[in-house]
């Protein structure tokens, strides 16, 4: 079973603390498009997945903005990062669907 929440970063940390507290077998996994460009862990807790790739960009600012973060049995494996096909300003038939950031894609391993 799985708890769900969309919470500001700070909360998230507390949130993801509170919850391993309660149950400490929990995995936490957080994600979330946090609008800092450091190219450090944010959170306090766990492990990021920009970890794995000194936290390459996620927009087509080059800025990371994108984080996948987890703290418990997890852990990242791997990291995938895809530019969109069409660049920094789609034609009018990729509009709908345009988006400034990219693909984020993580290998989470979870040990018991």
């Amino acid at each position: 079973m799985g708890t769900w929440a969309w919470l500001p970063a700070l909360q998230s940390t507390a949130w993801a603390k509170g919850l391993q507290a309660r149950d400490p077998g929990a995995t936490v996994v957080i994600a979330g498009d946090t609008n800092n460009t450091d190219r450090q862990p944010l959170y306090g807790v766990g492990r990021e997945a920009g970890e794995l790739n000194n936290f390459a960009a996620t927009h087509l600012t080059n800025k990371c903005y994108d984080r996948l973060v987890v703290s418990g049995a997890g852990k990242w494996a791997e990291i995938e990062v895809l530019r969109p096909p069409y660049g920094p300003r789609p034609n009018d038939a990729n509009k709908r669907v345009w988006t400034d950031h990219y693909f984020v894609g993580s290998v989470l391993r979870v040990e018991q």
